[in-house]
């Protein structure tokens, strides 16, 4: 999640540094969900790695989804400047250490300040943070897929 989301770091920041911001959000998610897990179950290599990959999988998806906004606004202002016949100017954008237009680049950092101004980051840390109860730690499958339906569908195939 780390990786993707501007207000995080993205690219941003050095590799050390968002290394310890992700580390430092899974402490804090380790903190607030051990109380609710039960360790008591029998894991295995292969179960924890898969594990692992789903958590990644989530987390990237939900970085991805969290910085299409500021991409859209990006892209937003690259048709204007294209439009306005302004698209040779191309700045770099420090943020994605990418070129964009200037016009792209001005609608990107305004959507950071106002993300960050409203106060957007922390209903994005709080959706993170929720995502636990739907994709519980210990489960491959999502929680609403009960076993009702994993049944059916494996009937289907």
């Amino acid at each position: 999640m780390t990786v993707m989301i501007p207000f995080l770091g993205a690219q941003l920041l050095p590799s050390m540094v968002r290394v310890a911001v992700a580390a430092l959000l899974s402490v804090a998610s380790f903190m607030a969900l051990s109380v609710d897990i039960d360790f008591s179950q029998d894991l295995n290599i292969t179960l924890i790695v898969l594990l692992f990959i789903k958590e990644g999988l989530v987390g990237f998806i939900l970085g991805f989804l969290a910085s299409l906004i500021f991409s859209a606004y990006e892209i937003c202002g690259d048709f204007i400047d294209f439009f306005r016949a302004a698209n040779m100017s191309r700045l770099l954008v420090p943020e994605l250490k990418h070129q964009a237009s200037p016009l792209g680049t001005l609608l990107f950092q305004l959507s950071l300040v106002m993300f960050l101004g409203l106060g957007l980051e922390q209903e994005v840390l709080k959706a993170a943070f929720m995502s636990f109860d739907h994709f519980p730690v210990l489960k491959l499958a999502p929680s609403f897929l009960n076993d009702h339906f994993l049944s059916s569908s494996l009937l289907i195939l």
